[in-house]
């Protein structure tokens, strides 16, 4: 686990949500101290040469609060109900129904 800094401020929490070995990336997420203020990042690291990964400028940072936390609370339980809903309406779909459906958000993207 890397626990050296982010933008230069103690990292306090860091937990690794995804992780690509093929392009050597990861999306952390990470609480850090900064002048004695904490923030909460999403932020995506690298793989540098001499093995560690540390933390790109992807991502986002904001500062840690009962609201933000609340807010962020509140989107991640909405996204799981919606893919809950689309996984248990997909149970009674056709393949050819779902092909098509995929192939539409494809093409928002």
């Amino acid at each position: 686990m890397y626990m050296g800094s982010e933008a230069d401020g103690d990292i306090v929490k860091d937990k690794i949500i995804f992780e690509d070995t093929d392009k050597f990336i990861q999306w952390r997420f990470t609480v850090n101290e900064f002048y004695e203020k904490h923030y909460v990042h999403l932020r995506k690291y690298y793989l540098n040469f001499e093995g560690e990964y540390v933390p790109s400028k992807e991502g986002a940072c904001l500062p840690l609060s009962v609201e933000v936390v609340g807010a962020l609370a509140g989107a991640f339980l909405s996204l799981m109900s919606d893919i809950e809903a689309l996984e248990q309406l997909m149970e009674h779909l056709d393949a050819e129904t779902i092909s098509k459906i995929l192939t539409g958000i494809e093409n928002l993207g």
